[in-house]
């Protein structure tokens, strides 16, 4: 028996000094790791460029680029069905189309147009389906990037820059700014314009399917922050880490500005999906200079949808894209075969 409560007196010891050691990095926050195993579905051998990936129900969607439409529908098996919003700048083609996100339907963004697009589930599979528009205007306050999301409430929720230097920005239905939030992570940005600011701050919005709780995860470096917005008119940051700024140089005059990431600097995320009740993040913990070819990743960071961690997963094989479908609850990937094919990949986070 003593020696029973000696040794759980000796693994809360060791948990405590785990859990209050100084975090030096993001990965430090994470406790447990765990190795899985893909699934391989089937060999996507149509020529795709694909700069996007969600699940929406039983549907693949992949975001194209250099191709005839935007988006390219698929079976959760690997087989092509359909092909959505043609390329072009017709009254029902877009020349660049985000996918926001695919919760009930799909949902995208026309970024040269601030059009928000909606496509129901059951016009998925249609030749020509029926979808709506809503034109977004948000008035001056805010410089608009390309990171939105609509929220619970009839809300929307987008990143960019107040005059006061705030990131979010959450209006009602009628684009009516009801906040400004958040707070910008630069090294010095005393001297740095709100174009500027716009441009190194870009990342990347994933809400949880209730839209109540969002993550951002930058698009250099490790900054990712969690908030909760059940309130309507409060919202408030329930975690965050940053790690690895990204080392900046800027250069601006009256006629144009540039802005250039220097060596050294971490890649971060590269891709994120929700479920009901956790965040995935698919990261890469090195430089620009050491992952600019590949763009992938065999890690993805757990997290609860307050940013609590949870667990390290480590594929077992470095992937692009990753989704996730609430219908068989797993992660779908994409890989790269030896002859540039995407080879489809099924994960089981255990969640």
């Amino acid at each position: 028996m003593k020696q029973l409560i000696k040794l759980n007196f000796i693994t809360f010891l060791i948990y405590t000094i785990t859990a209050c050691s100084p975090k030096n990095s993001l990965y430090d926050h994470f406790n447990r790791e765990e190795i899985l195993t893909a699934n391989i579905i089937d060999t996507i051998r149509d020529p795709l460029v694909i700069s996007g990936m969600s699940v929406l129900d039983t549907f693949l969607i992949f975001q194209t680029t250099k191709m005839s439409h935007n988006f390219q529908v698929y079976s959760l098996a690997g087989k092509f069905l359909n092909k959505l919003l043609p390329y072009g700048a017709g009254p029902d083609e877009s020349l660049w189309a985000n996918i926001v996100n695919t919760y009930d339907q799909l949902i995208v963004l026309d970024v040269n147009r601030h059009e928000v697009i909606e496509i129901p589930q059951s016009q998925i599979l249609e030749t020509h389906p029926k979808i709506s528009k809503i034109k977004m205007s948000i008035g001056d306050g805010f410089l608009f990037g390309i990171a939105f999301s609509p929220m619970s409430n009839g809300r929307y929720l987008f990143h960019g820059v107040s005059k006061d230097k705030q990131p979010f920005a959450m209006t009602d239905s009628l684009f009516q700014i009801n906040q400004f939030f958040g707070e910008l992570d630069l090294k010095d940005n005393a001297e740095i314009s709100d174009r500027i600011i716009r441009l190194v701050t870009q990342g990347e919005i994933k809400t949880n399917p209730d839209g109540d709780y969002f993550v951002f995860a930058s698009s250099s470096g490790n900054v990712i922050k969690f908030y909760d917005c059940t309130n309507y008119s409060v919202s408030k940051q329930t975690n965050a880490y940053v790690y690895d700024l990204p080392i900046i140089e800027s250069k601006e005059t009256s006629a144009s500005a540039s802005v250039h990431i220097k060596e050294g600097s971490v890649v971060g995320t590269i891709g994120m999906t929700a479920s009901d009740s956790h965040y995935f993040l698919l990261h890469v913990n090195k430089s620009w200079e050491e992952n600019i070819r590949e763009r992938t990743s065999d890690v993805v960071l757990v997290f609860d949808k307050q940013g609590n961690p949870i667990k390290k997963l480590v594929l077992d094989m470095k992937v692009n894209w990753i989704a996730y479908s609430k219908i068989d609850h797993s992660i779908y990937a994409l890989k790269k075969d030896n002859e540039d094919n995407e080879v489809l990949l099924q994960y089981k986070p255990g969640l």
